[in-house]
């Protein structure tokens, strides 16, 4: 069994090349605090530094990186060769550093314009350190800068205002540090004080990041535990990483969905026994050779109140439960979406469209999703095994929510009418006994159980409609009806054979295929989406606390 990796926060550099030099010292204490608080407040979650290693700000960070054992990315805006003699000035530095990096060293493919200039590039690698990070970390003097030229300045507008594919929410869960840096050239533009400030984006203030960040840890321990927890999940380590994820969390997922359902069963099933005794209790005190049964039913009363109340508290209260059954389907749907763009050629994250319109407090998955992308961009199956799985999916699900629905309306349909029939019965016997149409001695001594009846019957179709709403069947047949004809169409069109299960044949046309996985991955997406923000939204809830 092998370990699987931690998802990590992602830090991006941008920042001057003339810093002075007497500002090294307390610009290089700065840096290691604002690690060592992130490590010291997410303790599960490692740290990634992407740093172009321009001289300055980015070998400066660089450094304290290695000085702290923190993992460094490299990224080079054209060939490396190109890079040091046009570029580099401490070349020492540079090779030290990235031979620390080691294999993680990401060249883009940028090539001069026609001015033998390489002043785009520098603007491209600093918009894909920003695009790439959650956290840009700016040794900035703040003085903007009119130009697209890669300086530091763009590179923030760039992290800033640009909307990216998501333009209402993309920027969630991603920040700005601004450390205040002079430079030699002209120390007294600094407009800054020097204490760091952070910039949230997107939906975001600073207790909501926190707050995610925190889910983001809690989600790593998870990571970290899965082989004292999930003994019985076998992930191999000949895996690629997005497999293994899919793999842990699709496990995951249906060892939390089967624990979930049965608790939160229990959880309504003891309330709804709770009330019965207590009805029961006051039927019997009507009648007065049953009255000594009335006081002992409240003993049975209190004791399934406390069970419910106990195992909220001690299973639903802090939701982690729930979350756990919520988080790993979702995370399990979206990387095969993930996986099916990958092995497309499309250079998409799905971080871009998966949950769109939700809550922000469920923003940490989307940083999931975007670092998990970051660090892995393989994929592990066929687009026809892809779309096959799907329509598989979307047809067991189909029948699944029709066999536990059905059933289950038709009983909350029964139990309501038996209810409201039964209470009629009752009251009109009342009224006939109350305009003396049936003498009083001959009224039926144990017309309490019509009440009885009745009550029950309604508490158990409210209960039914309780479950049912929970559970959102309805709407996840409603979601899965719509997108299946997508899934079928799509087979069609790429020429995908629905019964050979070993075919892995598609078109030959890249255009169309890109261009149908795209937007089925999407409305896929938009599907997993809506089933995530539904079930989040409906929790078991202990009403009388």
């Amino acid at each position: 069994m092998s370990s699987l990796q931690t998802v990590p926060l992602i830090f991006g550099i941008t920042g001057h090349m003339d810093l002075c030099e007497d500002d090294i010292p307390k610009l290089k204490t700065t840096i290691a605090s604002l690690f060592n608080d992130y490590h010291t407040n997410y303790p599960n979650t490692d740290i990634i530094v992407i740093s172009a290693l321009a001289d300055g700000a980015d070998m400066l960070v660089a450094k304290v990186a290695q000085e702290l054992d923190i993992s460094l990315h490299v990224a080079l805006p054209y060939n490396k060769e190109d890079y040091i003699s046009k570029s580099i000035d401490d070349k020492e530095l540079f090779e030290e550093l990235l031979i620390y990096a080691g294999d993680n060293v990401k060249t883009l493919d940028c090539q001069q314009d026609e001015h033998e200039k390489f002043t785009h590039c520098y603007q491209k690698l600093g918009e894909y350190i920003a695009d790439k990070s959650n956290i840009l970390i700016a040794l900035w003097d703040g003085v903007e800068e009119a130009k697209n030229n890669g300086g530091t300045a763009a590179v923030v507008r760039h992290k800033r205002d640009e909307p990216g594919e998501n333009m209402f929410d993309s920027k969630d869960g991603n920040a700005i540090v601004v450390i205040p840096t002079s430079r030699k050239k002209d120390v007294s533009k600094l407009k800054n004080s020097s204490t760091p400030s952070t910039e949230y984006l997107g939906r975001l203030n600073q207790k909501s990041f926190e707050e995610n960040l925190s889910k983001f840890d809690l989600f790593n321990a998870d990571i970290l535990n899965y082989n004292d927890a999930l003994r019985n999940i076998y992930i191999s380590s000949t895996l690629a990483p997005l497999e293994q994820y899919k793999k842990f969390f699709g496990n995951k997922a249906n060892t939390n969905q089967n624990q979930y359902k049965q608790l939160m069963s229990i959880l309504l099933k003891l309330i709804v026994g709770a009330i019965i005794f207590l009805e029961i209790m006051h039927v019997f005190s009507g009648a007065e050779e049953l009255k000594s049964w009335s006081s002992n039913l409240i003993v049975f009363y209190v004791v399934f109140l406390v069970l419910a109340f106990g195992i909220y508290r001690w299973k639903l209260k802090k939701g982690k439960l729930q979350d756990d059954f919520i988080y790993s389907r979702g995370f399990s749907e979206a990387i095969r979406v993930q996986s099916a763009w990958n092995v497309t050629g499309l250079h998409k994250s799905v971080s871009a469209y998966f949950l769109r319109g939700q809550p922000p407090k469920l923003t940490w998955m989307r940083m999931g999703l975007k670092n998990i992308h970051y660090i892995d961009n393989g994929h592990y199956e066929s687009v026809a095994a892809w779309v096959r799985g799907q329509i598989n999916y979307f047809e067991k699900g189909i029948n699944a929510r029709e066999a536990e629905l059905v059933p289950r309306e038709q009983a909350e349909k029964h139990l309501f009418y038996t209810g409201v029939i039964v209470a009629m019965i009752a009251f009109a016997l009342y009224l006939l006994e109350w305009r003396h149409i049936i003498p009083h001695e001959h009224f039926p001594y144990n017309w309490h159980f019509l009440i009885l009846v009745s009550g029950i019957a309604l508490l158990f179709a409210g209960y039914t409609k309780k479950y049912l709403y929970i559970q959102g069947y309805k709407e996840d047949k409603n979601n899965f009806e719509e997108i299946l004809p997508s899934f079928e169409k799509a087979a069609e069109l790429l020429g995908i054979d629905l019964e050979d299960k070993n075919s892995h044949t598609v078109t030959e046309d890249k255009e169309l295929l890109e261009r149908v996985v795209f937007d089925l991955g999407k409305k896929a997406l938009v599907e997993n989406s809506q089933w995530v923000g539904l079930h989040d939204a409906r929790r078991a809830k202990f009403g009388m606390e």
